[in-house]
């Protein structure tokens, strides 16, 4: 079983990468997908790492490119489940997961507020 960790850098993949220990338990092999940047590198060192573009807030055209990378990363490993920390990658990544059967956190079909 495979899981994605989808995060952009920065906040987003420092908290990820906080969380990953306490999850890995439950995700089995895991594969992360963030940008390319010297914190990515540091902090992702030795693990499986796929780099997409980074994209801005609000960024269509590269939010529209990168769905287009998910789709196909998401083909490739075919995951059980997706977990980001709601970075604006996740918006290439959990509604593609979603429909092609993953488990994803957020759920994106969910509201998270109530």
């Amino acid at each position: 079983m495979t899981s994605l960790l989808v995060a952009s850098i920065d906040g987003h993949l420092a908290e990820l990468h906080r969380l990953a220990p306490r999850l890995r338990s439950r995700l089995g092999a895991t594969v992360w997908v963030t940008n390319d940047s010297m914190q990515s590198r540091s902090l992702l060192r030795g693990e499986a790492v796929v780099f997409v573009p980074y994209q801005g807030s609000r960024n269509l055209s590269t939010t529209a490119a990168n769905a287009l990378r998910a789709a196909r990363i998401l083909r490739r490993y075919a995951p059980a489940s997706v977990v980001s920390t709601g970075s604006g990658i996740a918006l290439s990544f959990l509604p593609i997961a979603t429909a092609l059967g993953a488990t994803c956190w957020p759920d994106p079909l969910r509201s998270v507020h109530p």
